[in-house]
């Protein structure tokens, strides 16, 4: 396979250790291509943190690249529900059985990501623990009991008092055996995972290109009821002191010259004071969506001159409907900060829209056609529209809703229709989300099985 050829590509820097017969292996996956994998803070985080603990190696593997066989421990992170099926893919492909129950009683398989924090019935079948919410403090604890059963050796392994030594962890979910909490580590009492492997070229498929990995903040302070990241994270953020130390660091022990920014919301406190330092040592940067009503020409300056050249913002729905879900941001935010970019100098801007609110009209959806059309005026510029079918997830306020896909592709092609002539004029560019894929992936973040 390709993607076989490129995982096999020299990568820098790395932090394995040689196979050893005292040491354990991990593998911690993506359970999906390289080339987007290889950005995901998830594993980079279990990479890190595995490689400093003495007893154990931990690998990167993806499913282009899925030779899990030889390792002891095997992790899966899920950041959709559609990546389920990929580790249906990934077992097959090393002919490990399906069902959990089957496998050599040393072999752990886990779970973790916001996917199974929020409902883990349909993957527990396949693992043996489920990690929910953080894991800097609840794996090592998780590694510490497994070296302890294991000094019994392998053929005297005994999952089930295994599972009765970690089962109180805090995170830690046994199924059947323990209750579900979530683990919400101090930012600030962790290590930052500084070394992020990349391919010593990285060719076009790569979007972040040879960039450095920021996590600023984990969670957001917002409370949406159509979002569950509050639920999963809460909010924390770190220190300037210690984000000016991970930038210096980070970018030395990487030899990289640029930094992509992870941030669900972009509400540091110290967001201009971060990026400023980073335009005053010609460090490249690049910034995720943007909270219309906290930014001000002063921060477009900023991170255009950090080298971005695109902004993305999300204002879902109508303001009606934003208010009615606890988004209070006005069109105008919007509109407001679709000109100052166009002023600045940027030359893309992407909206994210959503629908399929329960709350929703057709007054709604031509209301938001409305502010597409104002916001393409606005900025002077080709600007994409890309619109998605809400999908409600489990612990968040729209758990009860459903995905209707005949209502769905009705309003979807409406607004589709509503823009064609700002289509064919070169104003707006607009991606339509596949609503069967948002369908199967509600009924996977609701449901209990695959």
């Amino acid at each position: 396979m390709r993607g076989e050829n490129i995982c096999r590509l020299e990568e820098s820097p790395t932090l394995e250790k040689s196979w050893s017969k005292d040491r354990h292996n991990l593998a911690i996956v993506f359970p999906n291509l390289y080339y987007g994998g290889v950005y995901s803070l998830g594993p980079l985080i279990v990479y890190n943190l595995v490689n400093h603990l003495d007893d154990w190696n931990c690998e990167r593997r993806f499913l282009d690249y899925s030779d899990i066989r030889n390792f002891d421990v095997v992790g899966f992170t899920f950041q959709y529900e559609l990546d389920y099926y990929n580790l249906i893919k990934i077992l097959k492909k090393n002919n490990i059985p399906e069902d959990k129950n089957k496998r050599e009683p040393w072999k752990i398989f886990f779970g973790g990501g916001p996917s199974v924090t929020l409902n883990s019935r349909p993957v527990e079948k396949y693992l043996d623990v489920i990690f929910l919410g953080d894991c800097e403090d609840s794996l090592p604890k998780v590694l510490e009991a497994y070296n302890l059963e294991m000094k019994k050796g392998k053929n005297n392994f005994d999952k089930k008092i295994f599972f009765e030594n970690i089962c109180n962890i805090e995170g830690v979910y046994v199924p059947g055996m323990s209750k579900r909490t979530i683990s919400k580590v101090n930012l600030e009492n962790v290590d930052y995972p500084l070394v992020q492997p990349l391919p010593v070229t990285c060719g076009k498929e790569f979007v972040f290109g040879n960039s450095f990995i920021l996590e600023l903040e984990r969670g957001c302070p917002y409370n949406c009821k159509f979002c569950v990241i509050p639920t999963v994270s809460g909010f924390r953020y770190r220190k300037y002191d210690d984000i000016i130390n991970i930038i210096d660091q980070g970018l030395k022990i990487n030899s990289r010259s640029k930094v992509v920014i992870y941030s669900p919301s972009f509400v540091h406190p110290d967001r201009n004071k971060i990026m400023k330092y980073m335009t005053d040592k010609n460090i490249k940067f690049s910034v995720p969506s943007l909270r219309a009503e906290l930014v001000d020409r002063k921060t477009l300056e900023i991170i255009y001159n950090g080298g971005q050249r695109s902004i993305t913002i999300a204002p879902e729905s109508s303001e009606r409907v934003r208010k009615l879900m606890n988004k209070n941001v006005k069109d105008e935010s919007y509109l407001k900060l679709v000109k100052l970019a166009g002023e600045v100098g940027f030359k893309k801007v992407k909206l994210y829209l959503v629908v399929g609110f329960e709350c929703e009209t057709e007054e709604d959806i031509s209301n938001l056609v409305r502010l597409v059309k104002k916001c393409a005026d606005a900025f002077g510029r080709r600007i994409t529209a890309s619109v998605n079918v809400l999908v409600p997830k489990l612990m968040s306020s729209s758990n009860d809703w459903k995905v209707d896909k005949t209502k769905a592709k009705k309003k979807l092609k409406y607004i589709k229709d509503e823009l064609k002539s700002y289509v064919n004029s070169g104003k707006v560019k607009i991606k339509i989300g596949d609503v069967n894929n948002s369908f199967v992936e509600w009924n996977l973040s609701v449901g209990e099985k695959i």
